[in-house]
């Protein structure tokens, strides 16, 4: 046990016991740390910590809380990967929809009234349930 913690156990929020009970409950799936937080009246951040063990080291953490930790920190690495991999086309045809979902009545262009063909990333982002920009249509020959 460090210095700190046997001269300020009085000071604690939480029993050793309750830190084993949230390691516990974060491992076996059962609750998110948002959750944790909630139901045991401390701070997100403070869950964390003590889920990977940089708070409350006196308490060991259990091999399933490990395992899980690997396990989330595995996953991370295999999304920031994904999105490195994904090109500049694809994200923006992903930005264009996301900001079609979030503003479908938004003008994407200022177009003069004029109407024209819609550009591939258009294309590929209306196959994705986007919208059209106003004035954008699709060009001839293409499936409605």
């Amino acid at each position: 046990m460090s210095k700190f913690g046997q001269n300020h156990t009085k000071a604690a929020k939480l029993s050793a016991e309750q830190v084993r009970q949230i390691r516990e409950l974060y491992a076996n799936s059962s609750a998110s740390q948002g959750q944790l937080a909630r139901d045991f009246g401390i701070s997100i951040g403070q869950i964390g910590r003590i889920i990977r063990g940089e708070a409350w080291q006196q308490v060991p953490a259990t091999a399933a809380t490990r395992e899980q930790l690997a396990l989330s920190a595995q996953r991370m690495l295999e999304l920031q990967e994904a999105e490195r991999k994904l090109s500049a086309e694809e994200r923006m045809i992903r930005d264009i929809a996301e900001e079609q979902a979030r503003h479908p009545d938004k003008m994407i262009q200022e177009l003069g009234g004029e109407e024209r063909e819609a550009t591939a990333a258009e294309l590929a982002a209306f196959e994705l349930g986007a919208a059209l920009p106003p004035g954008v249509r699709l060009p001839k020959g293409s499936p409605d």
